[in-house]
């Protein structure tokens, strides 16, 4: 099956760091919500700087969708990306929310967004993966 041109073709991973650019491909009709099967937001969350996570954010109809089970504010979170993630958090990304298995974003290795948003937070890769969250020392950027 053919996939339909949403607005993305040619679009490399660099790209998602350049707003003016993203921000054109959107004036010119480039569908917020979807990009070679998966969705515009997320890529940005992993890839993208913060100044196109949130001109995505503005436009897309929900910033905590899911993409394959998981939000983009989880994809930041994965990525080690806490200024996608404050990006996100601002655009009100919610921290909470259920990722696949019904696993919560706020633990992972890397970073972490408080409950409140107000910062976000590095665990210790190492420890992060197998300490319960309540044990976990936490330095915050704010």
């Amino acid at each position: 099956m053919a996939e339909v041109n949403s607005g993305w073709s040619g679009v490399k991973w660099a790209d998602w760091k350049d707003a003016d650019s993203i921000r054109r491909r959107l004036d010119q009709g480039a569908d917020p919500e979807v990009c070679g099967g998966g969705r515009p937001l997320h890529r940005a969350a992993a890839f993208g700087s913060p100044e196109v996570v949130a001109e995505l954010a503005r436009r897309v109809r929900d910033v905590d969708a899911l993409d394959d089970g998981t939000a983009a504010l989880w994809e930041a979170v994965m990525e080690n990306r806490p200024d996608t993630a404050r990006a996100l958090a601002a655009a009100g990304a919610d921290p909470w929310r259920p990722q696949v298995g019904g696993r919560r974003q706020r633990i992972c290795s890397g970073v972490t967004v408080s409950h409140r948003l107000s910062a976000v937070t590095f665990w210790p890769s190492s420890f992060c993966r197998f300490a319960p969250a309540a044990f976990m020392p936490s330095i915050s950027f704010m």
